[in-house]
This record gives C-alpha cells, sequence and structure tokens, in this order.
C-alpha cells in the first residue's frame, strides 16, 4: 500500500450525503483488530493489473458525513486488491489507468463488519473531455469536477481540471450532474498565472447525457464581486485572516448534502480578500493568525445583490494552546473542539500534539476525541473521549493528558437473541444518568457500529452516558461505566431492519432514490412530525436500500434525482413492527404521482 492521508473536501475527500446532526468523531470501534477488504478487478475473465484502488472511511464534520482519504493501491497482476481495515463504513474508488477505456466507478458506503469482498468488473466507457471557462472564454484551471450518477449508475467521482481548464474522464454510459467548482491545489501553485487570482463560490451544475464521446466545455457565469476587508478594533488591516464564505443556501435533492457551499481565501498585507458569489446569503467566518490576540468571529446574514465592499472589525481575544498529550507522549491528529454558547471551532493536533485556539474571552466546553487511524497494523491504546471545561479571560496554555480508554463492550440483539449487525451507535454523555427523550444538540462523544455477531466496543472514561443506536434519541440507553469498565448487551426489542426496493412500473430498479423518513405522530389532525430526524439514505444500482429503524409508524418520501424521468413518492404512514421488505413502485413523469 501506498498514500497518505488527508483531510478536507478535494479529490481526495467529497462529501457524502448525510444530513444527521452528528459532527465530529471519526467511525471507530473495533473488537478484532482487523478485517480484510478485499476484491479483484477483472475484465472479459481476466484479472486489471495497474488500477488505482482508493480507500477513503468517513468522518463526522459539521453535521455531515465527509469522506476521509485513507489509501491506495494498485491491483496486481491477478486484479487483486487487499485492505487490512477496523470495523466501520468506508468507500471505494476504482481509477483504471490513463492509457485504457476503462470507466470509472465507486462502491458507496461499504459496511465492513467481518472480512469483506468484492468482485469488481471493468467495463469499456465514454469519454467526456473539454474545457473549463470563465464567462469571458478564459480557462479557469483552479476548477475541480464533481460527478454524480443520476441514471442508472450510483456514481461519486472528482476530476482533477488541468492548469490550462481542459479535464478528461471515463464514465459509464448514463445521465449524470456534473458539478464545476473552485478548487487550487499545491501543485497548481507553479502555474498560479494560468489561475484566475481570484476564488469563486459559484459551482455550476449541469446534466450530461453521455451515449458516445462527448466534448462539453462548462462555462462560469458572471459573478458578483465581493470584497472584505477585515481590521482590528484601531481600524488597522490585518493580514493572515484566513476568511470563510458560506452560503446560507438550502438545496434539495439527494446530491444537496454533497455540493461545495464554501470557499475559503486569506487576507493580504492590506487586509483584504475577495471572491466571486452569486446572488444570496452569505455568513463570513473570521479566524485572524494566533498570535495576533484577536478572536475569530462569524458574520452572518449578509445579503448580496451587487458588488459589495464590507469591512470586518475583529475584537481582542485571547490566545489557548497547548498539548494533548497520553503518558507524557504527544498524541497527533487528535480533534480539539471548542464549544462556547453561540461558537464552535475545532482544529486537530500536530506532529507535536500541539493546538492553538484564538478565542474570545468566556466559558467553553472543550472535547477531545481521538482514536488510531483505521488501517493501524498493531494494537495501539484507544483513548477516551475527554470532556471539560474552559474559562478563557486570558491567554492561557492548557494541556491535556488524556486517558486510555476503559472498554465497553457488548452486542445488540433482537428479542430472538439475533444480532444486529450494522447498527449505527452513538456515544453522548449523561446528565443525572437519566434518558431524557431528545438528545442536546451536539455531537457524540464516539461512533461506531456493530459487527457481523452484533458487537460493538467502546472505550471511554467512568462516567454515565447515553448509547444511541440510529441517531434516534427514543432508543437511547443509559450505561454506567465503572473504574472496571462495562459489558452490556442491549436487547433491542423494538429495532428492525426494512429493506426497500425501488424500481419503475416496468420492474426497472431505481438508483439514487433518496429515502427519508421521520415518526409520524398518530391521532394529530396537522399530520405533524415528530422532530426526531433520522438520516436519509440512497438506493444502489440494483434499487435497494436497508435501514434499521425502531419499531412504530413513519412518514416516508422518497425522492429521486430531480433529473430523473421519475417522479417522487410519499407514503404518508408505513408501520413498522418487525422485519420487513417493502416493493414501492414510482410512475414516470408524464403520469400523476401516487399518494398514500
Amino acid at each position: 500500500m501506498n498514500g497518505s492521508g488527508d483531510t478536507g473536501y478535494n479529490l481526495r475527500s467529497i462529501f457524502f450525503l448525510y444530513s444527521g446532526k452528528l459532527s465530529g468523531n471519526f467511525m471507530t470501534i473495533t473488537r478484532e483488530l482487523s478485517y480484510n477488504l478485499s476484491g479483484s478487478v477483472t475484465n472479459m475473465g481476466l484479472g486489471i493489473n495497474g488500477t488505482t484502488i482508493r480507500l477513503y472511511d468517513y468522518e463526522y464534520r459539521s453535521g455531515s458525513l465527509v469522506k476521509r482519504f485513507l489509501v491506495e493501491q494498485s491491483t496486481n497482476q491477478k486484479g487483486g486488491f487487499n485492505f487490512d481495515v477496523r470495523k466501520g463504513v468506508y468507500c471505494i474508488e476504482v481509477v483504471p489507468g490513463d492509457n485504457t477505456r476503462f470507466a470509472r466507478q465507486s462502491l458507496e458506503t461499504i459496511k465492513v463488519t467481518s472480512n469483506t469482498t468484492f468482485s469488481i468488473v471493468l467495463k469499456a466507457g465514454f469519454i467526456l473531455s473539454g474545457m473549463i471557462e470563465d464567462h469571458k472564454g478564459n480557462p479557469v484551471g483552479s476548477a475541480e469536477l464533481l460527478v454524480f450518477g443520476i441514471e442508472p449508475h450510483v456514481l461519486r467521482v472528482a476530476q482533477e481540471v488541468a492548469p490550462d481548464g481542459s479535464y478528461s474522464i471515463s464514465l459509464p454510459e448514463g445521465r449524470y450532474y456534473v458539478c464545476v467548482y473552485y478548487k487550487t491545489r499545491g501543485a497548481q501553485i507553479a502555474a498560479r498565472k494560468a489561475l484566475p487570482d481570484k476564488p469563486f463560490l459559484c459551482p455550476v451544475m449541469e446534466v450530461v447525457e453521455l451515449y458516445k464521446d462527448l466534448k462539453k466545455n462548462f462555462e462560469l457565469p458572471a459573478m458578483l464581486n465581493f470584497q472584505g476587508v477585515a481590521t482590528n478594533s484601531a481600524g488597522h488591516p490585518v493580514s493572515g485572516v484566513r476568511a470563510t464564505i458560506q452560503s446560507s443556501e438550502k438545496l434539495d435533492g439527494v446530491f444537496a448534502g454533497q455540493l461545495p457551499l464554501s470557499v475559503s481565501c486569506t487576507t493580504g498585507k492590506d487586509g483584504k480578500f475577495e471572491a466571486g458569489l452569486r446572488i444570496g446569503s452569505y455568513t463570513v467566518k473570521l479566524e485572524p493568525p494566533t498570535d495576533s490576540h484577536l478572536a475569530e468571529k462569524q458574520f452572518g446574514s449578509m445579503q448580496l445583490d451587487q458588488d459589495r465592499t464590507r469591512t470586518y472589525s475583529l475584537d481582542p481575544g485571547h490566545q489557548l494552546s497547548g498539548k494533548i498529550l497520553f503518558k507524557k507522549m504527544p498524541v497527533v491528529g487528535a480533534k480539539v473542539t471548542m464549544l462556547g454558547v453561540k461558537s464552535e471551532s475545532s482544529q486537530w493536533t500536530d506532529e507535536d500534539g500541539h493546538y492553538c485556539f484564538s478565542l474570545a474571552g468566556g466559558s467553553y466546553e472543550m472535547q477531545i476525541s481521538s482514536q488510531p487511524h483505521p488501517l493501524g497494523q498493531e494494537a495501539v491504546p484507544e483513548l477516551a473521549p475527554w470532556l471539560g471545561n474552559v474559562i478563557l479571560d486570558k491567554d492561557t496554555d492548557y494541556t491535556v493528558e488524556m486517558d486510555e480508554g476503559l472498554l465497553v463492550a457488548g452486542r445488540v440483539l433482537d428479542p430472538s437473541r439475533e444480532p444486529r449487525a450494522g447498527v449505527l451507535l452513538s456515544v453522548y454523555p449523561a446528565k443525572g444518568g437519566t434518558a431524557d427523550s431528545a438528545l442536546p444538540a451536539r455531537m457524540p462523544l464516539a461512533v461506531g457500529i456493530t459487527g457481523s455477531d452484533g458487537a460493538y466496543e467502546f472505550r471511554l472514561r467512568p462516567d454515565s452516558y447515553k448509547l444511541v443506536l440510529n441517531n434516534q434519541p427514543s432508543t437511547a440507553h443509559v450505561i454506567h461505566v465503572g473504574d472496571s469498565g462495562k459489558d452490556k448487551d442491549l436487547t433491542v426489542e423494538d429495532v428492525c431492519v426494512v429493506t426497500f426496493e425501488i424500481a419503475s412500473e416496468d420492474e426497472i430498479p431505481i438508483p439514487n432514490c433518496l429515502i427519508s423518513y421521520e415518526r409520524y405522530r398518530i391521532g394529530d389532525s396537522d399530520a405533524s412530525l415528530s422532530p426526531e430526524l433520522i438520516e436519509p439514505t440512497t438506493t444502489g444500482d440494483d434499487g435497494k436500500c436497508t435501514i434499521t429503524v425502531s419499531g412504530g409508524i413513519y412518514s416516508v418520501h422518497f425522492q429521486p434525482p430531480l433529473e430523473s424521468e421519475f417522479e417522487a413518492r410519499h407514503l404518508r404512514q408505513l408501520s413498522v413492527i418487525k422485519d420487513m421488505t417493502r416493493r414501492v413502485r414510482l410512475s414516470r413523469k408524464s403520469s400523476v404521482p401516487s399518494v398514500e
């Protein structure tokens, strides 16, 4: 294996659709050290040597699951590949060689609960190529493409744009969304003259029908110019401020959570930053250098309908810095999150275990999480999540010594004592040791899934916690962790496995159908839904997806991509009292969609 991990929204880290309320922790928990995630890549029965296999897992960040690149390897002479991974959720991207016409593929949300093997058959694709240009016809090299399959394939891949604005990618026959968005890569710095000086937040989303080789140029629209100036309270410009401009627009549709809605830039010596934006509402977050003694600050509700310049004044702040240690040794890559009354800020420790924030004075909750790398081949201590409170009224050095977590292990079983595999589990602190009807709007301390034997495993400090299944507050179980840890089998009497099979009226499977569902309140005349929002999921190429929910009555919505030929459908009341399979047919848009 080769390669190294990185995080962020780039070629090796694109958003996966997930609209839960969790953020900030890696998929974890493992009873066995590792499993084999392996397979073979073939064509016409022959193994394909030299195909690049990229492996990702997912981490929770800002309310979404974000792909995190782990490692890549090339297939061997027989087309084989093999990764040793821990229990968790992964994604594989298949990148054939540039000298072939084989089409790109991706395998999404692979739940590894035991040794897992895939057979991947490469098929010839069609070449989509062309140029990325601005509205004046100038090439744009600071862009990337995100490609989403509409029908008939599930596909989520990213493609670099060359510094001269050209691109080329081989895809299977089908219909696709192609999104063009701003992205500057380190390799392009030397070619900066070929790039626009100004970043842009105006992603282009077009539908492409691909049934033969196609040359297509994507043109960025004319954009409004937004310029900001960061100053201190005395009105002097501040350089080195990281400005993140976030669109307030809420998008709908299957791929909404995967589209880039923010762009970042850094102020120069004059304190200025600028970006090309479309008409809309935005928030601007400014993060000054940590040695500036200024506090990071977010400014919201900026309405942009014309070229605009705004000056932002940063208030005095305090530096909070320190190290995260375990047995006096630095913890690398620990995530440190500071939660204030109206703010949340996170960063990862460096190779020295160091972190540093510039924050306004006040009281903060500090949360630290650190987990071994999913590909770790050696048993390493799993550190317990750390929680504490910090009052910041001056520059503060705060070093935290983390503890090796106590083992909290057990199994999730159904009433017949059969294991429930692949169930998402989240751990929250429990105030007073009782399970409330709703969890606080905060990130979990740890997240994982059950294995093929229903087993789960966490490492925690002695305290009381809420163990929640599938992010449904009603399933919260309180566990008390003593000095010797805890073993607890959870008999889940009301959690059911529901398999949906989505197809057309002539039995053609419908992929990429977004299935969202909420608990239905019986007896409400206005048919209102409870606030217990459950994460949506999408169907695969076979039109199927499986979910686990607690027993009850649900309102379920089936939404194909907006450019699909099929209508959405809504089931107002679906009773779930046991494991079940439900076949749902969607009508074509020429007919009237049915509602039950």
